[in-house]
């Protein structure tokens, strides 16, 4: 925060959240067609007074849909929990995914308006709190998942 060139500079309202890395995985399929993941991290929806960090994950997501040339999530891990006001509506009807999962538990998540932004999205949408259970995802022509009592999300990422 000392260096006079960073947007930062002697600015004490920076957060560790912004600093976080959002992952797409483009998963080409035996069909043809793909699967696009977004494990969204700590990056955030929120305003702020530095205009390079206000709605980043909308920015990113739709950085992503251009360059890859996609219109879609497939698999969505929330950004920050499915809390802090993250999954904003704009982000989620952006998004539109198939699969949610959101590493938190439903008791928190009452806070926030992350399961309704998503059914609004999309009310097929399979929204997964890893608050009892996790859940190890396979991708192949289609994607499916199994329920496990364990300490970490997998995504297996095979090919036959």
């Amino acid at each position: 925060y000392s260096d006079p060139c960073s947007p930062f500079y002697n600015q004490r309202k920076f957060n560790e959240n912004f600093n976080s890395m959002g992952v797409f995985i483009k998963v080409d399929n035996n069909n043809g067609n793909s699967t696009n993941i977004f494990l969204g991290g700590d990056v955030s929806c929120s305003k702020s007074d530095v205009e390079a960090i206000n709605d980043l994950s909308i920015r990113m997501v739709n950085n992503i849909y251009k360059k890859h040339n996609i219109d879609h999530i497939d698999i969505y891990k929330t950004c920050h929990h499915g809390g802090g006001g993250t999954n904003t509506l704009e982000l989620c009807e952006k998004l539109k995914a198939k699969y949610c999962i959101i590493t938190n538990t439903a008791k928190w998540l009452d806070n926030w308006p992350t399961y309704d932004n998503l059914k609004k999205a999309n009310d097929k949408v399979e929204i997964l709190p890893t608050d009892h259970q996790k859940y190890i995802f396979t991708i192949e022509d289609k994607i499916t998942y199994e329920v496990i009592k364990d300490e970490s999300l997998f995504l297996l990422l095979s090919k036959n």
